[in-house]
């Protein structure tokens, strides 16, 4: 490997984590760590472990150092084909590296830069035309930084550096993502090699990979969606509704693409998947990569929500419940969001929407407010509704979750045990389940278990919900060190719901508990592992157990 500007005791620290990273490609060939825009995701996936931590041992700083080093060398490889002239250099005196150097005007700290991210995760990151990227603790913090680099940002360059060069080359931003589009192509053609359509460059040119899907003046993915749709529609594929047929079709070629891109660790890529997957006509055809990317990407998948009905309106003829009102068609798309975690803060179930949503105002501005992920202006609408409705249980549900999700766990926990007192409360297994999750994180795992298994007793509590209790109800099982009783409800939630990667994990790890120098184990074990890794190998649970 070579790159112009890189002296070689960088380019040999890069080398170091590529050569250790190669021996992960027997687990999937989507642990292919090249030098192009997609080892910023990989290498982010990698450094979660430091996030908040930072380096704790001399191992840890020689690991950091070889993917800082890497990053460089993907950097230069960039910049040098935008025509910037980079000069990368190791200081001898501190042992840190530096890149950037452009006509003596500006250097940059990476190594720092990079490990301050890591350990004081910035709320936004400012970009070359100004825009703030906001960032969560949840994001790929990398990727962001990089493109305040090749944007040449005004917080990274000063100000005269950012107009001389963005005056000298009109077609920058095309440059840009005409450079990005082709290293992600190239990367796919690698790792999916039967999976044409990812081979080619101008699929990417549709804002799939650049520029950042924050920075869209149209909801997030709207754009790049439509875009695909667009393009590959004009390659003569027939997508949708197509007269004469029952049903919505999805062609294989755009099945496959979607699997792959699913699975790409670069979260935009892997988010537009989840975005055009509105293209399956119900929950059942969506693949199961692209359900586990959806539940992999915490808060980062609802901004994926008005894209989704963008895509399934023009393919399917569906619309917007929060838009147009519930009917029996519309809670299909209601339990694909659910599956998909597109409105993670509702806890409301579907036979509630399906009675109040239309004749309650309220109700509709709550849930708009939970779109729009607005947590303080969702609470005041609930605290309204209560005040109306106190002996509402679901409403309650609902407040009390907001607690939950603010970590007020004794707050939540209090309000859990008075609620219990109201009539009813004890046949919601919605319920139960909320509180037995709140006990767990409050690190009671023998009380919790009990109100899991009472959820589980309710005739009510049926499908996927079930198979999410039964999981639950196996890791506060497993914390009890009860591993005969997790495995149980475990193989009955993985009966349910089989692509379920958390309970895939939790399966695995059981197992480790149970006896980890059994060969048996070990192997379904390490089976499990693979299965998890072939669902979703970016997921930071994944990561954690595979990298370790």
């Amino acid at each position: 490997m070579s790159a112009d500007g890189v002296p070689q005791n960088i380019i040999s620290f890069a080398n170091e984590l590529t050569n250790w990273f190669s021996k992960y490609k027997e687990y999937s060939n989507v642990y292919d760590l090249d030098h192009s825009w997609i080892s910023f995701s990989i290498i982010d996936s990698l450094l979660k472990k430091f996030r908040n931590n930072g380096l704790q041992s001399a191992n840890e700083s020689l690991f950091f150092k070889s993917a800082v080093a890497h990053v460089v060398v993907s950097l230069s490889n960039i910049l040098n084909e935008l025509a910037i002239d980079t000069n990368v250099y190791l200081n001898e005196e501190n042992d840190i590296i530096y890149v950037v150097k452009l006509d003596e005007d500006c250097t940059i700290n990476i190594e720092r830069d990079i490990l301050d991210i890591l350990v004081t995760t910035p709320s936004n990151i400012i970009l070359g035309n100004g825009d703030l990227l906001p960032l969560s603790k949840e994001s790929n913090l990398l990727v962001p930084y990089i493109l305040s680099i090749l944007t040449l940002s005004v917080k990274v360059f000063p100000q005269e550096v950012h107009k001389k060069y963005l005056s000298s080359h009109a077609s920058y931003h095309d440059d840009l993502n005409r450079i990005i589009s082709k290293q992600v192509a190239a990367w796919h053609e690698r790792v999916w090699p039967n999976c044409h359509l990812s081979h080619v460059p101008e699929i990417y040119l549709n804002k799939v990979a650049y520029p950042h899907f924050l920075l869209s003046e149209k909801p997030p993915f709207e754009e790049s969606s439509l875009g695909v749709l667009s393009y590959l529609k004009d390659l003569g594929l027939k997508i949708g509704i197509i007269e004469g047929q029952e049903k919505p079709r999805v062609p294989k070629q755009l099945s496959s693409l979607l699997k792959a891109w699913a699975m790409c660790p670069d979260e935009q890529i892997s988010l537009l998947a989840v975005s055009l997957s509105s293209v399956y006509p119900n929950n059942e055809e969506v693949p199961a990569e692209i359900l586990a990317s959806a539940r992999s990407k915490n808060y980062s998948t609802p901004l994926v929500r008005e894209s989704f009905y963008k895509v399934g309106e023009i393919t399917r003829n569906i619309k917007d419940w929060s838009i147009e009102g519930i009917n029996t068609a519309s809670e299909n798309e209601i339990n694909q969001e659910k599956i998909m975690n597109m409105m993670p803060w509702l806890s409301f179930p579907n036979i509630y929407l399906k009675k109040n949503y239309l004749k309650n105002e309220n109700l509709k501005e709550l849930v708009s407010k939970i779109k729009s992920l607005s947590m303080s202006e969702a609470e005041f609408v609930v605290s309204k509704m209560l005040e109306e409705t106190p002996g509402d249980i679901d409403l309650r549900i609902q407040s009390i979750r907001f607690s939950y999700l603010r970590g007020e766990l004794e707050k939540a926990h209090i309000a859990c045990k008075t609620l219990l007192s109201e009539p009813n409360a004890d046949s919601s297994p919605y319920f139960l389940n909320f509180w037995g999750l709140i006990l767990i994180d409050m690190n009671k795992p023998e009380v919790a278990s009990r109100y899991f298994k009472q959820a589980l007793a309710l005739n009510n509590c049926v499908g996927l919900f079930r198979a999410e209790v039964l999981n639950n109800c196996a890791y506060a099982y497993i914390l009890e060190n009860r591993i005969e009783e997790a495995k149980e409800k475990l193989n009955n939630s993985l009966e349910l719901s089989p692509n379920r990667v958390t309970a895939v994990l939790n399966l695995a790890y059981a197992l480790r508990m149970e006896d980890s120098s059994n060969p048996e184990n070990i192997n379904v074990s390490r089976d499990l592992l693979l299965k998890a890794v072939n669902l979703s190998p970016f997921d930071v649970r994944v990561v954690k157990n595979l990298f370790i």
